[in-house]
C-alpha cells in the first residue's frame, strides 16, 4: 500500500516555518525528512503565493499569517492563521515594514 498523508509538503514547510521563524533550510530538511532540494522548490512556491515571506534585515523566512488559504469552492475562505491556530501554532503579527517583496 503507498504510503500518503492528510498534509503536502506546502503545508508541512509552512507550519515548520510558522512555529520556527528563521529556520535554515538544512534544520527544516531535518525536521521534516523533506530534501534540501525539494524544500527549495517548496519555498520558492510558497513565497511565489505569498504565503512565506522573507525579512530584509536577515534574510529569513516568516508565514504571511494574514493571507487568505487557498480552499476549494465548496468551503468557506479561511486566514492563514485560523490554519495555524487549528495546528496549534502561534504565528507572530504580519508587519509590512520589512517585507521582501515577491
Amino acid at each position: 500500500m503507498e504510503e500518503w498523508g492528510f498534509l503536502t509538503e506546502h503545508a508541512i514547510v509552512f507550519v515548520n516555518i510558522a512555529r520556527q521563524p528563521g529556520i535554515s533550510t538544512r534544520q527544516l530538511a531535518k525536521a521534516t525528512g523533506i530534501s534540501e532540494r525539494s524544500l527549495r522548490r517548496v519555498i520558492a512556491d510558497l513565497f511565489g503565493s505569498g504565503y512565506v515571506i522573507m525579512m530584509r534585515e536577515n534574510r529569513e523566512y516568516r508565514v504571511y499569517a494574514s493571507l487568505v488559504l487557498s480552499l476549494p469552492s465548496t468551503q468557506r475562505e479561511a486566514a492563514l492563521g485560523d490554519f495555524l491556530e487549528a495546528l496549534g501554532v502561534e504565528s507572530e503579527p504580519d508587519t509590512d515594514d520589512s517585507i521582501t517583496a515577491s
